[in-house]
C-alpha cells in the first residue's frame, strides 16, 4: 500500500491540511486507520482523503470512525470516478469499479455529519478528454457536496512517465472550460465563494501550463508544502518524487531534512523553473503564496 502525505505549512493560515493521497487508507480492514486519528489536531484543519471507492463497507465504516474520532476537524472524502459506467471501468482498468464507486459515494453522503464533505474527483487525460463535458455533467448529476477535476500528468509516483496520458492542450482547453462554466453558473450550490474562486483560477493555470510547457506562476512546492511517501521518504514534489532525505533512516528528525544539502537543491531547481507541471496540491499552495494570483482569487470571488 502507497500512502502519501501532503502537508500544507502553514505560512498564511495557523493551520494545516494533510491529504493521505492513496484511498487505501480508509479501504483497509477494520482497526488500520489508527495510523492517522491522530493527525486530528487543534493545528490541523482539514484532512483529504481519496478513494476508490471498491470496498464500500469498508470505506463506510473507517468514515464513520474518523468522523467521530476527528470530531474538531473537516474530513473530506473524495470519491475518484473518471467516467460513466463500463467506460469508467476501461479506464480505471477495475471491472465493476463505477458501481463499486457509486455505491460508496451514496452511503457516504447518507450519514450528513456535519464535520464530513463527499466529494467526486476526475482526472483528465487522454482516454477521456473528448468526452469530458457530457462526463463532468453526468457525475456532478450523482449529487455530491464538491466536484473537482484536474489535468493526467506523467509522475515518477504513479509511473506514468512516457505513457503519454496528458491531454493535448486544446481538448484540455475545452474540457476545463465546461468545468469552469459550470462552476461560474452555479453560485446557489452552497459552495463557498473563495473556494470556488480558487479553483476556478487553478484551472485556468493548469490549462496554461500544459499549453506552455513551463511554470506559469512561482511554484513553492519544498517551500510551502511537502511530501511524505509510505516508506518514509520526504518529497518536496511528487511528480518528481526526488527523495530529500528518509524519516526513518535519520531519527524522525523532519527539521534535519528539511534543512539538508537535497532540500536545498530542489529549492534551487524549481525555483530556476527546470519543472513545470499541473499538480493540483501544490498548484493550490502556489496560488496561495503568489500576489498576482491572490488578486486573481479576489476579482472571483467578488
Amino acid at each position: 500500500m502507497r500512502l502519501l502525505l501532503i502537508f500544507v505549512v502553514g505560512l498564511i493560515l495557523p493551520t494545516a491540511v494533510v491529504v493521505a493521497t492513496s484511498g487505501a487508507v480508509i479501504s483497509a480492514p477494520s482497526g488500520d486507520t489508527c495510523s492517522i486519528t491522530g493527525t486530528g489536531t487543534n493545528y490541523t484543519a482539514v484532512i483529504n482523503i481519496p478513494t476508490n471507492g471498491t470496498y464500500p463497507d469498508r470505506v463506510a465504516a473507517a468514515v464513520e470512525r474518523l468522523t467521530g474520532v476527528l470530531a474538531g476537524t473537516q474530513l473530506v472524502i473524495n470519491v475518484s470516478l473518471d467516467a460513466v459506467g463500463e467506460r469508467n471501468d476501461v479506464i480505471r482498468g477495475l471491472k465493476g469499479d463505477y458501481e463499486k464507486a457509486t455505491e460508496t459515494l451514496s452511503r457516504l453522503r447518507a450519514m450528513k455529519k456535519p464535520n464530513l464533505t463527499v466529494g467526486l474527483h476526475s482526472v483528465i487525460s487522454r482516454h477521456n478528454v473528448r468526452e469530458f463535458p457530457a462526463i463532468a455533467d453526468a457525475l456532478a448529476s450523482l449529487g455530491p457536496d464538491q466536484y473537482i477535476v484536474e489535468p493526467a500528468e506523467e509522475r515518477v509516483e504513479l509511473q506514468t512517465i512516457g505513457t503519454g496520458i496528458t491531454p493535448k492542450a486544446a481538448e484540455l482547453d475545452t474540457a476545463l472550460a465546461h468545468v469552469e462554466g459550470r462552476l461560474r453558473s452555479r453560485g446557489s450550490d452552497g459552495l463557498p465563494a473563495l473556494t470556488r474562486a480558487i479553483r476556478l483560477v487553478y484551472y485556468r493555470l493548469a490549462r496554461d501550463t500544459v499549453r506552455r510547457r513551463e511554470q506559469v506562476i512561482p511554484c513553492y512546492a519544498a517551500i510551502a508544502s511537502v511530501h511524505i511517501a509510505a516508506n518514509g521518504d520526504v518529497w518536496g514534489c511528487c511528480t518528481r518524487a526526488r527523495p530529500l532525505g528518509n524519516l526513518r533512516k535519520n531519527g524522525y528528525d523532519f527539521r534535519a531534512i528539511w534543512r539538508s544539502a537535497e532540500a536545498k537543491e530542489e529549492r534551487r531547481s524549481i525555483k530556476a523553473k527546470e519543472c513545470a507541471c499541473p499538480l493540483a496540491n501544490a498548484a493550490y499552495t502556489s496560488i496561495l503564496m503568489d500576489p498576482r494570483s491572490l488578486l486573481s482569487v479576489a476579482r472571483e470571488a467578488l
